[in-house]
């Protein structure tokens, strides 16, 4: 009895070494010594269990595990909830797996003790806010004309332009993420509309995407839409919509030059 739990133990604690080797694996130098090891130890322990007849053990366990897996599951489908359930994994300060295009994350530790419920990842422009039970996320600004105002609040239009107006790349990629879930194919459609001329790109907003004041000259446009363009080009993780919004208004103030 005493060594089928061992060997129980032994099953749980490879298994569980080995997921966590793979959600925080990092580099593909990681010693493979390890994995071999647990993958050994995870089949010895099968092994061991099934030979004694006592195999039904892991189907308790997994029933019992049951409603943790489906609550990982519906964490990891939604792109913050994945976020915070590798991070969990890969543990607290490790890397994140998705290397730089969310590293530097950090869990609020105010919102996670306050309500158990809902986990929080926070840049220098956004602390965008995860409830586990419903799924629902939202954010409130950190810096800017916007502060303090939460994304639920704002129209679609208005977010989208926060892209233009936030400094810090991992903010921009979060809030990406926050507009896939929020309109999926959202970048399709602000691009259509602006190849229809639905939205026209006056001398006063012209400066505002470029972050200008009214007395901007010719250089000065034109360091500013190379500046941005650094930024949010679609080779660079920006957009198509942003770029062509970035190129219209560089034309509109220079044609008033």
């Amino acid at each position: 009895m005493i060594l089928l739990v061992v060997v129980a133990v032994v099953g749980a604690f490879a298994f569980a070494l080995l997921m966590k080797l793979y959600w925080a694996r990092n580099t593909p130098s990681k010693p493979t010594g390890i994995v071999t090891g647990a993958v050994v130890a995870l089949l010895a322990a099968l092994a061991i269990l099934a030979a004694s007849g006592r195999l039904h053990w892991l189907a308790a366990l997994a029933t019992g595990a049951l409603p943790f897996l489906r609550h990982a599951l519906r964490l990891a489908l939604n792109p913050v909830g994945g976020l915070l359930l590798r991070r969990f994994l890969a543990g607290r300060g490790g890397p994140s797996p998705l290397g730089g295009m969310f590293g530097g994350f950090r869990q609020s530790p105010q919102n996670a003790s306050d309500d158990p419920r809902q986990s929080s990842v926070q840049t220098g422009d956004l602390r965008m806010t995860l409830n586990h039970e419903t799924g629902e996320m939202d954010g409130e600004i950190l810096r800017g004309a916007r502060q303090g105002k939460r994304l639920g609040e704002l129209d679609l239009a208005q977010v989208v332009t926060l892209l233009t107006e936030f400094d810090d790349e991992r903010s921009r990629q979060l809030l990406s993420a926050y507009l896939d879930r929020r309109a999926p194919g959202w970048n399709d459609a602000a691009q259509g509309n602006q190849d229809g001329q639905q939205d026209t790109m006056t001398f006063e907003r012209a400066l505002k995407v470029l972050d200008l004041p009214d007395s901007a000259g010719r250089d000065d446009v034109i360091a500013a839409h190379r500046r941005l363009m650094q930024r949010l080009h679609p080779d660079r993780g920006g957009s198509a919509f942003l770029a062509a919004t970035l190129n219209e208004a560089k034309k509109v103030l220079l044609d008033r030059l």
